[in-house]
């Protein structure tokens, strides 16, 4: 697996997790080649599960020739439309949770066997993509139980992961909590290991 690291990262928690709002034809905007974007800055945290339907004009396009960056409200079209791109589906708004101080993320393809009786070699057939992120915090008890474990366990969260400062370019993604690790030393601080697991493509964001 491909393997980022950084310093300085952004917690938001989804508000009213599972309850977005309707948009219905919600006009794109052309970002750079075949890539669109939600013209509506407002609309553009995707709701990851709730069925979307993405349109070249009214036509709707196969699920198989396009991919969402539901954090930042990109589509990744495979080739050209050849008219006006919208998208159909939910949006989500949210509030800042958390900051985390260091960062890793880890993307790829799950890797399951597939040689067959006989075979000399192991061979390994690449299935579906997957990520997960690992963010270091330091330990917040109260807060972060009230916040985060207690209400919504399995709730939704935007991960904003800077590459050298707290602003600038990031990558940006949803994903799910998945682990919480907290440690402590005698004479250290006490820390937390948070891990998510990653829902969708990953954005690249320059500024």
């Amino acid at each position: 697996m491909a393997i980022r690291a950084g310093q300085g990262a952004d917690v938001y928690i989804v508000t009213a997790d599972g309850g977005g709002t309707v948009m219905t034809a919600e006009a794109c905007s052309v970002f750079s080649g075949t890539i669109y974007q939600i013209t509506n800055a407002a609309k553009r945290l995707v709701d990851p599960n709730v069925a979307i339907t993405v349109y070249d004009t009214a036509s709707p396009i196969a699920a198989s020739d396009y991919e969402i960056a539901y954090a930042n409200g990109k589509i990744m079209l495979d080739s050209a439309p050849g008219g006006a791109v919208t998208i159909t589906g939910e949006y989500l708004s949210a509030s800042q949770l958390a900051q985390a101080h260091e960062w890793t993320l880890n993307f790829g393809p799950n890797l399951r066997p597939s040689h067959t009786f006989g075979d000399t070699w192991a061979e390994y057939s690449p299935t579906v993509r997957r990520g997960t992120v690992t963010l270091q915090r330091f330990f917040n008890d109260s807060y972060w139980f009230a916040e985060v474990e207690d209400a919504v366990s399995q709730g939704t969260f935007v991960l904003v992961l800077y590459v050298n400062q707290s602003a600038g370019p990031r990558y940006m993604m949803i994903g799910k909590l998945s682990d919480s690790n907290p440690s402590f030393s005698v004479g250290e601080l006490g820390a937390e290991s948070v891990s998510f697991d990653v829902s969708g493509w990953v954005d690249w964001a320059a500024s």
